[in-house]
């Protein structure tokens, strides 16, 4: 639950740096079909094998969707990383 946090523009990032690029479409898709979330990917540096990174972005205009579904689940403690 730790992995990710709320950008200063309140997109909500999760860290998937460790993904390759076509699971990060993969996700994407997932994102947009099951939950009508607005989803891309950021790149976030190089990895150690040299390899460009990415991480998933939930767009400002789906975050209230994703609180909505995320919240119920959520320990009190980390409600800040999506803005609550």
């Amino acid at each position: 639950m730790d992995d990710g946090n709320l950008s200063r523009d309140n997109a909500i990032r999760f860290s998937t740096n460790e993904f390759s690029l076509e699971e990060h479409y993969t996700m994407i898709g997932i994102f947009k079909r099951k939950f009508k979330l607005k989803a891309t990917k950021q790149k976030h540096g190089i990895g150690k094998d040299g390899i460009q990174q990415y991480r998933l972005c939930i767009a400002k205009t789906s975050t209230d969707i994703l609180k909505k579904i995320v919240e119920p689940y959520m320990h009190p403690l980390f409600m800040y990383k999506i803005g609550l």
